[in-house]
């Protein structure tokens, strides 16, 4: 893939300083288009017909052929460099090196790529963003958005008190203590909030009184102190955290 890069001298001398730089340099005669005013070119239309020929053979478009041609039937020189991929800014500074002229062509003006850092890809790429849309899945999609834009998933689910129920469209069941126990009508074996702790002498990793429900989402089912005489209408036998030791008269273990 070439770059063409075309520059007019106002004398034949400037040109050829020019292409002998550009030679110099590692440019190639096949790369080098050169095309002069022949001597009666000056206010004859087939001369200047025939240099808009000589030009558009060199590859140079139609368009700009017309008016270059017209600046070299009044004796100006053209000159054009098909520079190789990733040579293109050697040969412009070479060519600006020999007092260039109008040409009748304005150059092409390339504007400055801008860094956009929340679109990286693209802007390596020099490739449009295709959408500034924060939710573009959604709204293509038609449906709401899981969490507010620029949010975390963390910080978003964290708000939620029931984020499975949520996520499901299902309803809270309970929100007691004690879910399994009073589902199955048994008392709590421990009113201590963390029996294995204490027993084994380790800190807790949580203080969270229902952890496991927090963590998958579900509620807590009772937070009664005696869901099984709750639950059947019985009254609490004893208010002893050990009845029976305390009947018989022995230690508490533990």
């Amino acid at each position: 893939m070439a770059n063409t890069i075309t520059r007019m001298y106002a004398t034949r001398a400037d040109a050829d300083a020019a292409v002998g730089d550009l030679a110099k340099h590692g440019f190639g005669p096949e790369e080098i288009l050169v095309v002069g005013s022949p001597a009666a070119a000056a206010g004859d239309p087939a001369q200047v017909d025939a240099i808009v020929d000589t030009l558009t053979r060199g590859y140079i478009l139609k368009r700009h052929a017309v008016e270059y041609a017209k600046k070299v039937a009044q004796g100006s020189t053209f000159v054009a460099v098909h520079a190789p991929f990733g040579s293109g800014l050697k040969a412009t500074v070479l060519l600006d090196r020999h007092h260039p002229v109008d040409s009748g062509v304005p150059e092409p003006v390339y504007p400055r790529a801008r860094y956009d850092e929340s679109a990286p890809l693209s802007s390596a790429l020099r490739l449009p963003v295709w959408s500034s849309d924060p939710t573009p899945f959604a709204t293509f999609w038609n449906v709401p958005t899981l969490q507010a834009p620029g949010a975390t998933v963390s910080a978003a689910i964290s708000r939620i008190p029931a984020p499975l129920s949520a996520l499901f469209g299902l309803p809270v069941l309970s929100d007691k203590a004690a879910p399994a126990s009073s589902s199955l009508g048994l008392p709590l074996l421990s009113d201590n909030p963390a029996p294995v702790s204490s027993l084994v002498g380790l800190p807790l990793l949580s203080d969270n009184a229902a952890p496991a429900s927090s963590l998958v989402g579900l509620p807590v089912l009772s937070n009664k102190a005696a869901p099984a005489s709750s639950l059947v209408g019985l009254p609490v036998l004893s208010n002893k955290a050990a009845p029976a030791s305390s009947m018989l008269g022995l230690p508490v273990l533990w």
